[in-house]
């Protein structure tokens, strides 16, 4: 018994052996030459793998850039990165701007009228299929995590009043959060001057008043007391020029329904949640 476990041993040992020389020999003959210039930016790249650049991976974001498919952002990395990659390219960098996630709704547990008692599955996508959500307003959060979920940075997490809470010192403007969002009440703004109102509702005036008490109700007093010209109804809701905004924080003090947000980016978080 003992010589043929040992035959069998040599004979497995062998077969391996022989296996792994084909494979390897294989995999020189077959391997995709990779550029200098491709590696020396896989090396400057984070690493993480979060597909934030819209790939499937550091390596994948490389390549495409190296074959000019795409544009040298990186999400994660940021500025600091970008610039490296611009070197080993020899391009000049443009100006880059970081962003990251505002909420666009403060319509939480106790603020925004339920239009039914919810019992399905905890997803945002979900509850969205039912009646289109189970929220008077149906363009508000339905507060159930799906932005948080997909976060690669645990940028995001929920409040007890079931509304999202961005972490600045985290979140890198990735934009994940906004495609899992099914409302698209989730954008990305420019993080050094985020102001923007924390509302898309469609509902007449009467309507979000019996909808949500943190709906903008479209009366277009911000426009008229901004002295910078810098706030415009369109629509029934406020849009802002950023680079006529100076975030002086008056159109924020008269807005009636508190629903103007001036995003404090530096601080370690903010919640789109109303103050009780």
């Amino acid at each position: 018994m003992a010589p043929l476990i040992l035959k069998a041993i040599l004979v497995l040992g062998g077969l391996g052996l022989v296996f792994s020389i084909i494979l390897g020999i294989a995999h020189q003959k077959l391997a995709i030459p990779v550029s200098p210039k491709e590696k020396a930016i896989r090396d400057v790249l984070p690493g993480v793998n979060c597909g934030a650049c819209g790939f499937a991976g550091c390596d994948g974001f490389a390549h495409a850039i190296v074959e000019g498919r795409t544009d040298i952002v990186c999400p994660v990395g940021g500025e600091e990165v970008m610039q490296k990659i611009s070197e080993i390219l020899g391009i000049e960098l443009g100006g880059v701007v970081p962003k990251v996630a505002i909420i666009r709704c403060k319509g939480g547990t106790g603020v925004a009228q339920p239009k039914y008692e919810y019992h399905g599955i905890e997803t945002c996508t979900a509850a969205k299929l039912l009646h289109r959500g189970h929220k008077v307003c149906e363009q508000g959060c339905l507060g159930f995590g799906d932005c948080v979920r997909v976060c690669p940075f645990g940028a995001i997490t929920m409040g007890e009043d079931r509304l999202p809470i961005v972490d600045y010192s985290l979140c890198t403007g990735c934009g994940k959060c906004v495609v899992a969002c099914p409302q698209g009440m989730i954008e990305l703004m420019p993080k050094a001057n985020p102001i923007y109102v924390a509302c898309k509702t469609t509902l007449p005036m009467k309507q979000v008043r019996l909808a949500c008490k943190a709906g903008c109700i479209g009366c277009g007093l911000c426009e008229k007391v901004c002295p910078e010209d810098a706030v415009h109804m369109e629509g029934r809701l406020p849009v802002f020029d950023l680079d006529k905004c100076t975030r002086c924080g008056i159109c924020v003090e008269k807005c009636p329904t508190k629903v103007i947000v001036i995003a404090e980016t530096e601080a370690r978080v903010f919640s789109a949640s109303v103050s009780s």
